[in-house]
């Protein structure tokens, strides 16, 4: 087992010792987990993708990715992409798979992905999972109580070599180094949660109601909302945004758009997290992070008109 006292041993002295997810698949093709990682483009040099990452003011997700015998690695520099549920679940389909995830102020995360669904890990030092994850990490031991950010880091890297069955040596990073091997990623919509709150104060007055009020209505308004605002900003008439409007869901062109947009920032990222926001199952959740959006593309005076038709149709 690694370390705890110094888990990272050579990575500690290379180009991933400032933070890195190193994420091992076993049993999956390679193929399979491009797509779960979003790889795109032709890949290029490691060294590339680096220095493109460093001249960005809001650099773009990317990562080596390469098979190494029955395993995929996957190694992002300064990258989390490999922690996201959204995509070690589907990386681990028909196998399994673990991501260690560390950064320069040693926040760490440790998943655990088996055949398509993410079974538990330690976030912080907090481990969390379903009863395989405690019968398949048994034999590794627990974290133990008190423990610390770089015991939680020796665990996870344990965990890898043990379950997944491969470490990053070395020597492997130095040959994969050579290789052209370094996709951009685009990766996928992150997962929705009934948060039914918000940290805007004028569409947080609007919680109790939209959690009280008949979630067939809520839903309306939140679409009707989202409609609105696409109108205002001028871009409803966007085939990929009247296509989410019409349909009140996401086909693929408007998937693709949002994981663009998620990537970089102003109103474009703003507008499709809202209409992103408006498919959240949770209806009062959907109403509320529409609304709160909404703040950010309207004039003030269009922001009172929305927040008072909702307040209005919620008490009818």
């Amino acid at each position: 087992m690694p370390d705890s006292a110094d888990p990272l041993g050579w990575m500690g002295a290379s180009d991933l010792a400032a933070g890195a997810t190193i994420t091992v698949v076993r049993g999956v093709d390679g193929a399979t987990v491009l797509e779960a990682f979003g790889a795109r483009g032709t890949p290029v040099l490691p060294a590339t993708r680096m220095e493109e990452a460093g001249g960005e003011d809001w650099p773009r997700p990317w990562a080596v990715i390469a098979a190494l015998g029955d395993h995929v690695v996957v190694v992002e520099p300064n990258g989390f992409v490999g922690t996201n549920p959204r995509t070690l679940g589907p990386a681990s389909r028909g196998g399994l798979a673990v991501s260690v995830y560390w950064n320069v102020n040693l926040l760490t995360d440790v998943e655990i992905a088996e055949n398509g669904t993410v079974i538990g890990g330690i976030r912080d030092t907090q481990p969390h999972g379903s009863e395989r994850f405690r019968e398949l990490t048994g034999p590794l031991g627990p974290l133990g109580h008190g423990a610390g950010a770089l015991d939680a880091l020796a665990w996870g890297l344990h965990a890898q070599a043990q379950l997944a069955g491969l470490s990053l040596r070395e020597e492997v990073w130095q040959h994969l180094r050579t290789q052209s091997c370094a996709y951009h990623l685009l990766p996928p919509l992150p997962e929705q949660y009934a948060t039914r709150h918000t940290w805007r104060p004028e569409v947080a007055s609007l919680a109790d109601a939209a959690v009280a009020a008949d979630q067939g209505v809520v839903s309306e308004l939140t679409w009707q909302a989202a409609s609105r605002v696409a109108v205002a900003v001028g871009a409803a008439q966007r085939p990929d945004v009247a296509s989410a409007l019409a349909n009140r869901a996401f086909d693929g062109a408007a998937d693709l758009a949002a994981r663009r947009a998620f990537l970089g920032a102003g109103n474009d990222l703003v507008l499709w997290r809202m209409l992103y926001a408006a498919t959240n199952p949770d209806a009062a959740s959907a109403l509320l992070d529409v609304l709160a959006d909404a703040s950010f593309l309207l004039d003030p005076g269009a922001f009172a008109s929305l927040l008072a038709r909702a307040r209005t149709h919620l008490s009818a």
